[in-house]
């Protein structure tokens, strides 16, 4: 006797979540539809019913994974003074590496491999601008606050802090650096940024 049908939301959120491991460990191209519905548990008819194409999926993915991170940065800009707010950009996408580390791998195939599908690459593009500007505005709110040292500029530090955070990913998909290592980079940004590693 088959459990209650899952609800037509619950059935998208899980070809979503199934796609977003494909894509992480074999990239745009290297994930065949038949593939991601093996993976998924449904037909690969559903697969097209509910996203159209392979495209409109990994889009989704991405899209989803960004809109996780800005509600999860929203709920901790709660905890922290505004001088504090430009490290829960960084802090938040770390979290999501510890917990989905799948959503880390395909952010970081995303930004390093062209799928040569303009409409893909020029999202992706797109998509990596919004991040930096969204950074950018918090690090200059947290500046506006006082939580910066005062020659520090918000956009440039803004692509520093996404380096840092795709660096971190690392630390669960290649290896580059070690925890305390990467501990310590961060620290020494903290120094730069305010003048004091804490």
């Amino acid at each position: 006797m088959s459990g209650p049908r899952m609800s037509a939301d619950a059935r998208r959120s899980g070809i979503l979540a199934a796609a977003t491991t494909c894509f992480a460990e074999r990239g745009y191209a290297g994930t065949t539809t038949s593939w991601l519905a093996r993976t998924a548990g449904v037909n690969e008819a559903l697969i097209f019913r509910h996203f159209g194409a392979k495209q409109q999926l990994f889009l989704e993915c991405v899209d989803a994974a960004w809109s996780r991170m800005l509600v999860r940065c929203d709920e901790l800009y709660d905890l922290e003074p505004e001088a504090r707010h430009w490290r829960m950009p960084g802090r938040s996408f770390l979290e999501i590496v510890r917990s989905e580390p799948s959503v880390a791998r395909m952010w970081m195939r995303g930004l390093v491999e062209t799928t040569g599908i303009e409409a893909i690459d020029e999202h992706l593009a797109r998509r990596m601008r919004e991040v930096h500007d969204y950074v950018a505005s918090v690090v200059e709110r947290s500046a506006g606050a006082g939580g910066l040292l005062p020659d520090r500029d918000p956009h440039g530090e803004a692509w520093t802090i996404i380096a840092l955070g795709l660096l971190g990913a690392s630390l669960g998909t290649r290896g580059l650096v070690g925890q305390g290592e990467y501990d310590g980079v961060l620290a020494s940004h903290r120094t730069w940024m305010t003048g004091s590693p804490e």
